[in-house]
C-alpha cells in the first residue's frame, strides 16, 4: 500500500507543478496566492514528499477558475484521467483552457 501512495504522491505533485509552470509562476508566487502555503510545503507536494491534501486540492481549483479563468478538475489532478481543459493548457493554449467551464452538478 506504500508503494501506491507515494506514487499517488509523486502523480499528484507533478501535475501541480506542470500547471504551475504552464502558468508562468514560481512556487513562492503560487504558494503566496493560495491560503496558508508556504513555498516549502509546496515543494515538498510536488516533489511527492507529501500528499497534497483534498483541502488546498479545492483551493488551488478555486484559485485556478478564479484568477485564470480556467477550470481543472479534482479527477485529473488525483488520477491523470484526461481532461480537455488541462490538456489544452498544457500544450501553451491558455485562452482556449479559459473556455472550459466547470460540469453541471
Amino acid at each position: 500500500m506504500t508503494g501506491k501512495r507515494d506514487s499517488l504522491k509523486g502523480e499528484v505533485g507533478k501535475r501541480v507543478a506542470q500547471i504551475r509552470e504552464a502558468l508562468d509562476l514560481s512556487q513562492t508566487q503560487l504558494a503566496h496566492l493560495l491560503d496558508d502555503v508556504t513555498p516549502s510545503k509546496l515543494n515538498n507536494w510536488e516533489r511527492g514528499r507529501d500528499l497534497f491534501p483534498i483541502a488546498y486540492a479545492l483551493d488551488f481549483q478555486r484559485l485556478l477558475k478564479e484568477q485564470f479563468g480556467i477550470w481543472v478538475s479534482l479527477d485529473w489532478l488525483y488520477s491523470g484521467r484526461p481532461d480537455e481543459a488541462v490538456s489544452f493548457l498544457l500544450q501553451g493554449k491558455r485562452g482556449i483552457a479559459r473556455c472550459s467551464t466547470p460540469p453541471k452538478t
